[in-house]
């Protein structure tokens, strides 16, 4: 059966309706009335407050209504208190919580995707034990964040513990994903996830061009991929489509076409990423875009979130975009674990902040809070470039 739909028109304004209801009361009540009413007005005022530039769809999946996969869900108290902690942010200027942690808990993978970012991590045995993962997942817990996301490598080859993770932690109302490629995957196990607690999966979809992904990633990538998208959809999750993005979804046609693909094959949402310099980049398509290609991504996205025939498509979102607006996120919203332990504040920066092999992950995140992050990547400049 498949409970994943979409709501637009007067059920979504209603929704609108009953947020910021929720929101004023909160905020009135965290604040107080004279502070709560003034922070109100000037976080609204901030263009890059969260009602600003909303879709005009939400994705709901068993009881729960998502706006985008990283934040909690609309009608839950989570999404209030993060909508409180976010005036908190753009208002009186405090630094974010955590919102999720990155998890890579196989350091092996069967495909070699030529802009990987931790393609020089992949090895032939895993580094990190199953009681450190459980360690970890739980100190992130402990630290707030309400998304585990289980990467990798490919999390599926090591697919004997991720039931035992989502047992672990089945009561902690978090939101577990995977970000995945696919492989290993079927209904039966995807089945079988969902009812341990899996919130949903993010596949690896590129393009249109089975042609295209299996030479970035390898033979049979697309099929695979296809299938398993097909097949978390029937089981009642949520799907997310990772697709970095090339020059040639840069056209309005050929964007629409993916996006109307991805939802025909079950995708509900579209995370829209540009790419990030790699020296194993085998394509003109996969080099670092330039500015203008980067406000090109954004203005597809929006097309897609507010266009009248979109409104029982996948909604397009680009957290670059969203960075470019708010800052660099890594080390403020989120922290990644490589496959080797390593905490980094972004997995596209250098600096290793510490290993869990050797340090608790709240030891480490305390250590960076106190000195601060210095190191800019070269997409965080780019972004820097797009406001």
């Amino acid at each position: 059966m498949r409970k994943t739909v979409y709501i637009s028109g007067i059920r979504k304004w209603l929704i609108d309706i009953s947020v910021f209801i929720r929101f004023c009361f909160a905020a009135l009540t965290y604040f107080g009335f004279i502070k709560g009413v003034r922070n109100i007005y000037k976080y609204l005022a901030d263009k890059n407050n969260l009602f600003y530039d909303l879709p005009n769809r939400y994705v709901k999946n068993d009881i729960n209504i998502f706006v985008v996969p990283d934040v909690p869900p609309l009608n839950t108290k989570d999404f209030i208190t993060y909508l409180i902690k976010d005036v908190e942010v753009l208002v009186e200027n405090k630094k974010p919580t955590l919102l999720f942690g990155i998890v890579c808990i196989s350091s092996v993978c069967p495909y070699k995707c030529a802009y990987c970012y931790n393609i020089s991590e992949h090895t032939n045995k895993q580094l990190l034990s199953s009681e450190k993962i459980f360690q970890t997942i739980d100190e992130f817990i402990q630290l707030g964040v309400k998304n585990i996301y289980l990467s990798g490598g490919e999390p599926m080859v090591r697919e004997e513990i991720i039931p035992e993770i989502l047992n672990k932690f089945t009561l902690k109302n978090i939101g577990f994903w995977l970000i995945t490629t696919g492989w290993a995957l079927d209904e039966v196990k995807l089945t079988t996830y969902k009812k341990l607690g899996l919130r949903g999966i993010m596949i690896s979809l590129d393009a249109l061009k089975s042609d295209y992904i299996n030479k970035i990633k390898g033979t049979g990538a697309f099929e695979t991929a296809v299938e398993v998208i097909k097949a978390a959809h029937d089981a009642g999750l949520l799907v997310v489509a990772d697709c970095v993005m090339n020059r040639f979804l840069l056209a309005d046609d050929n964007f629409t076409d993916y996006t109307s693909f991805a939802g025909k094959s079950g995708v509900n949402f579209i995370n829209c990423y540009v790419p990030h310099t790699n020296e194993s980049y085998l394509d003109e398509a996969l080099k670092s875009f330039t500015v203008s290609e980067l406000k090109r991504v954004g203005a597809l996205a929006r097309r897609n979130q507010t266009a009248r025939n979109s409104i029982n498509q996948p909604i397009a979102y680009s957290p670059d975009i969203f960075e470019a607006k708010r800052g660099c996120l890594g080390g403020k919203l989120f922290f990644y674990i490589s496959p080797d332990g390593s905490v980094k504040a972004c997995p596209f920066q250098k600096k290793v902040l510490g290993n869990i092999n050797t340090q608790s992950l709240t030891e480490i995140i305390e250590n960076f809070d106190k000195e601060g992050c210095r190191e800019a990547c070269e997409m965080n400049m780019l972004l820097r470039s797009v406001e």
